[in-house]
């Protein structure tokens, strides 16, 4: 059987001096009153049937009638006075209301109550101090039924977890004590929940949902926020931005919208060092977690399904009032030393990661599917960029993006769409972006084209005006087929003059009219021929088109030479065939490179195997997936010489071709004057690797 535990049987008084009160009265009265002056009827037994009659005496401590030690009942609240036999008061109670096992006790409450945690080393403590190590939202009055607003309760517990944070010992170091504060259900709120203070946690239990009814964006720009943590709160009100908010953390609490009702920001840290994100989810949102003026931040297991962002980590400095969610003008905003682990992010409807000059911030083990679901139809506003990605590096406000690492991604394509799967973007030089490394980045595709024919882009660098993009690697990435199918997608854009990497990226196919720039330190490139320009056309190369205008210029006075395309309008350009027999194209992309310069739209194709014009040129081919293609960039005025690196393959199965022949010079569009010219002209291999039929499978 079990342990039974040996309690008192009667009540016992002690004297002034602790011992068991001898001969002592006890008077008991109304409630509030004299009891000496305003007796009650007190009993002896439990059914209220025997009167005890007053002043009760005591012996050994013990209240006894006719000598016999018995117990105290009464039938209402009372008032109690204990004298010794000197007459002198030892206890009183002006209330007295509770009762405990039919015995009557005066003001007790959990601080009276003993506790001690089972264990070798535990120490004793009270009930009350146990259970304060925690703040419990439903304790507050919160529903969590999800029927009543519970915005006011919950403000409440977290206020109240506030309360319990103290300076550190001496004011040196971090503020101590704070508290958990736990949700337990369903709940309503309708304006957004602030945690200001350092060390309050949030603790979602048992899949914790909240609803966010918001009604109105009022004193917002974007949506409000269901969250915000960190110092946000003192810079909204008295415009000092800081981060001196630490050890805050959120963990198990879901956030969904309701139809019908506004669209929201989930998570806000704004302001905070040292915080966790947790296991967290996020549906429907306008964003699901956005980071500003915070470092130290860890998020792990959080996901953003269905929103216009799913992750915004916004480093903007010089940033006006309407750019702000909070929308309050600042001159300072630090976003670095994050990490964002095991995210999932799904039919964003705009961009899933939007980083905005963040600094040494670690992006690890994320899926990005579906991304850009509906662009047009969600603004960003906030200023943010119109053009939407997979995840966007985006160098804006005066403030470096550096120090970025993108580990292990998987990036869902759409089977409909053309989408990028990341963007990596600067327009000025104050906008640098520096040391941006991309590791084992995957693209997973289906057979079927997308639609238009326009293949999925892995990596699009941009550099506009005088922006200033470099030491960007992209490493162990490529392109998975989901289903059976030579589909794969196109492994990289280079916009402007940018410097980047490739390593170990699969297949060589993917680098079908990838565009890389007009950086000289695009690798790693296999350079088959270095065309020598002796004359026009040069050595081994046939002039086509109206070239009378065109010719070879510099070559002598420490001038180097060039071609230059000029005169009537139409086409003009010089071509020449390559023998590259044995190649196969899952291991190797041929390329074509040079610096151009001009003020016209410049010419460049590839024709495979003899194959007619129309079947290898990608402006009237309609199986971009198996021919040879044709190498047109958009309209690239180039008004300064620029390195063009153009690859492509010549078909998509596994087997060699012979010859492919290039064409480069002046587009058929370009008006009668207008110039190209061509210098330093290369052609070879862009190496990459083979790659396994779905290794996802």
């Amino acid at each position: 059987m079990s342990a039974l535990s040996i309690q008192p049987t009667f009540p016992i008084f002690t004297d002034i001096d602790g011992q068991p009160l001898e001969d002592g009265y006890i008077f008991i009265g109304a409630a509030n009153l004299n009891p000496q002056t305003n007796p009650i009827i007190v009993y002896q037994n439990a059914a209220l049937t025997t009167v005890a009659v007053q002043p009760i005496r005591t012996r050994g401590g013990y209240p006894v009638f006719s000598g016999t030690p018995a117990r105290l009942y009464v039938n209402s609240d009372y008032s109690i006075r204990v004298m010794n036999r000197n007459g002198s008061a030892v206890y009183s109670a002006p209330s007295a209301t509770e009762r405990y096992s039919n015995v009557v006790f005066s003001s007790v409450d959990a601080s009276d109550i003993t506790y001690q945690q089972a264990g070798t080393g535990s120490v004793q403590t009270n009930v009350q101090t146990a259970l304060r190590r925690w703040v419990y939202v439903d304790d507050f009055g919160a529903d969590n039924t999800g029927v009543a607003d519970s915005t006011s309760a919950i403000q409440a517990a977290v206020d109240y977890a506030e309360s319990l944070v103290t300076a550190a010992v001496d004011n040196i170091g971090d503020p101590v004590n704070g508290a958990d504060v736990l949700f337990r259900g369903v709940y309503k709120i309708t304006e957004p929940i602030r945690v200001a203070t350092s060390n309050v946690c949030l603790v979602g239990q048992g899949g914790t949902t909240i609803y966010p009814y918001f009604t109105s964006s009022t004193g917002y720009n974007g949506a409000k926020p269901v969250f915000v943590i960190g110092t946000a709160e003192i810079w909204q009100t008295t415009g000092v931005f800081s981060n001196n908010t630490k050890y805050n953390s959120v963990s198990g609490i879901n956030i969904k919208r309701v139809d019908g009702y506004l669209g929201f920001v989930g998570f806000l840290f704004s302001g905070t060092r040292n915080a966790t994100l947790r296991n967290c989810f996020v549906e429907r949102a306008f964003c699901g977690l956005y980071v500003e003026n915070s470092s130290e931040l860890y998020s792990d297991q959080f996901s953003c399904i269905g929103s216009t962002y799913g992750i915004v980590m916004d480093s903007r400095g010089s940033r006006p009032a309407p750019n702000s969610i909070l929308n309050v003008a600042c001159g300072d905003n630090d976003v670095s030393s994050n990490k964002i682990d095991m995210a999932t992010v799904y039919f964003s409807q705009h961009t899933g990661v939007l980083a905005i000059n963040t600094g040494s911030t670690d992006f690890n083990g994320m899926t990005i599917g579906a991304f850009s679901d509906n662009p047009s139809g969600s603004s960003p506003g906030l200023g943010f960029p119109a053009t939407y990605a997979g995840f966007h590096v985006w160098g804006a406000n005066s403030v470096w993006t550096r120090a970025m690492l993108l580990d292990s991604i998987v990036f869902e394509a759409s089977q409909s769409e053309n989408r990028t799967c990341i963007r990596i973007e600067s327009d000025t030089q104050n906008n640098p972006v520096q040391g941006v490394t991309m590791n084992n980045m995957h693209v997973q595709t289906y057979a079927s084209d997308p639609v238009g024919g326009v293949l999925t882009l892995l990596l699009e660098v941009v550099q506009t005006g005088d922006g200033d993009v470099h030491n960007i690697l992209l490493s162990n990435s490529g392109f998975t087929y989901q289903t059976t199918g030579l589909y794969t997608g196109t492994m990289c854009n280079v916009i402007g003059n940018a410097g980047i990497r490739f390593e170990n990226c699969y297949p060589a196919s993917a680098f079908v009219l990838s565009n890389l720039g007009y950086h000289g330190n695009i690798s790693p490139l296999e350079v088959v021929e270095h065309t020598d320009i002796d004359a026009f056309p040069p050595t081994g190369w046939t002039a086509v088109g109206t070239t009378t205008g065109c010719s070879k210029i510099g070559g002598s006075s420490g001038v180097v030479p060039y071609l230059e395309f000029t005169g009537d309008t139409g086409a003009m350009y010089v071509e020449k065939s390559f023998d590259l027999l044995k190649y196969v194209p899952q291991t190797k992309s041929v390329f074509i490179s040079f610096l151009a310069e001009g003020n016209a739209d410049l010419w460049c194709v590839a024709r495979v195997n003899s194959q007619a014009d129309t079947d290898s040129d990608i402006v009237n081919s309609t199986n971009i997936g198996r021919y040879g293609q044709a190498i047109v960039p958009n309209t690239v005025n180039v008004n300064g010489y620029r390195r063009l690196v153009f690859c492509f393959n010549p078909f998509a199965a596994s087997y060699p071709f012979n010859t492919v022949r290039f064409q480069i010079g002046r587009k058929a569009n370009a008006l009668a004057g207008t110039v190209v010219r061509i210098q330093d002209i290369r052609v070879g291999y862009f190496v990459g690797d083979p790659v396994p039929y779905n290794p996802f499978s």
